[in-house]
């Protein structure tokens, strides 16, 4: 369930969600590459203008950097993002789980609910797989659900907008006529 006045899309593309975005110059994808190790949580910031979040995993384990990716350090674990500047209106990256050894666990599925209530649930075919979301309401947080005994939540390419731009806000507002019309039918 959506909240009130709320208009989103998810993306299964990047170039779609690249599109829906309008190339925003001012997006800012976080790779996740540096140092490894792991924190209670780690926080990220750029983009113009300026946009903020903070990955927080479980209180017992936090969150595992591994140098190319971050994921959560305890197996079957919510993993949360928390953006903290105000002004996001899209986020889309690669996400996926990994077992213990890092590597990609295949047929495994991966569920995102943003703060709006919208969830999504697909299964990555691999680590490269896209999902994106843009919203006409600020995205204030976004939560990857436990995914399973001896499984991680991974997250890569991560990319943050603040661009409501006229592209995005048609098809959201189609979005909205189309659902509007179809409660009414």
């Amino acid at each position: 369930m959506m909240v009130a006045g709320a208009q989103a899309q998810v993306y299964t593309s990047l170039a779609t969600f690249q599109t829906a975005i309008g190339n925003d110059a001012g997006a800012y994808t976080e790779t996740f590459t540096g140092n490894a190790g792991s924190t209670s949580s780690q926080s990220f910031s750029g983009g113009s203008p300026m946009m903020g979040y903070t990955i927080t995993g479980p209180a017992a384990g936090g969150v595992y950097r591994e140098g190319t990716f971050i994921g959560n350090n305890n197996s079957n674990s919510t993993f949360t993002i928390t953006f903290t500047s105000g002004n996001v209106l899209a986020v889309g990256g690669n996400f996926f789980i990994t077992d213990f050894n890092d590597a990609f666990v295949t047929n495994a599925a991966v569920t995102l609910t943003y703060n709006d209530g919208t969830t999504t649930t697909f299964t990555p075919a691999d680590a490269s797989a896209f999902s994106g979301y843009v919203s006409n309401l600020p995205i204030t947080s976004l939560v990857m659900s436990a995914p399973g005994a001896s499984r991680f939540n991974t997250i890569d390419n991560l990319i943050v907008s603040s661009v409501p731009t006229p592209g995005a806000a048609a098809v959201l507002a189609l979005a909205g006529l189309v659902a509007g019309r179809r409660r009414r039918a």
